[in-house]
């Protein structure tokens, strides 16, 4: 049985899908333009939705992997306007990753730094759990993993950036100025 899609289950997702367009793209109207989408890409492909399943967690993948895509769009469009590799490469060097642009949204400068550095999935699971507010199964949803890869992948990146964090607090204190964390 495919998914209804009247208003009463527009609405009843609606704002969640807004609170993260806006996230990922601080503009309302870019927001609203993505969850439109959202709905338009989820309502084609209703038929692959698997019955039982998270709904809200198909719809936040649906509008993650949209906006990706676009970011992508827009950053390969940037580079190709220019005439010469100095045009291609000035474009390339100011256009940021969607990731790049989605941990710069977020508030504590040593927390996004502390994040970034953090493997792929480790980033995505703290993302979903901390900043979205989603829980395991939804984020095993999104991500694609098992429910207990998610709780294990979110143990170990708060750990880390308790230990991160803490470390950097330390030092600061003690007037060491250190970077937050060593390349990758």
């Amino acid at each position: 049985m495919a998914v209804i899609w009247d208003e009463d289950v527009i609405r009843e997702y609606a704002s969640a899908l807004h609170r993260t367009a806006w996230r990922l793209t601080r503009n309302r109207t870019d927001a609203e333009d993505l969850v439109q989408e959202t709905f338009a890409k989820a309502v084609a492909a209703a038929d692959r939705f698997e019955q039982g399943t998270n709904l809200n967690a198909w719809l936040h993948r649906i509008m993650i992997n949209t906006y990706i895509t676009a970011r992508r769009r827009r950053r390969c469009t940037e580079i190709l306007v220019g005439d010469d590799v100095a045009d291609w490469h000035r474009a390339f060097a100011r256009t940021a990753s969607a990731e790049d642009l989605v941990m710069s949204r977020m508030i504590d400068a040593d927390v996004v730094t502390a994040i970034r550095a953090l493997p792929e999935k480790h980033r995505l699971t703290v993302y979903l759990a901390d900043a979205e507010g989603l829980g395991y199964k939804q984020i095993a949803g999104i991500a694609g993993m098992p429910v207990g890869s998610v709780k294990s992948s979110l143990h170990r990146a708060r750990g880390t950036l308790r230990a991160v964090l803490a470390d950097r607090n330390d030092r600061s204190r003690s007037g060491e100025a250190r970077p937050l964390l060593r390349d990758r």
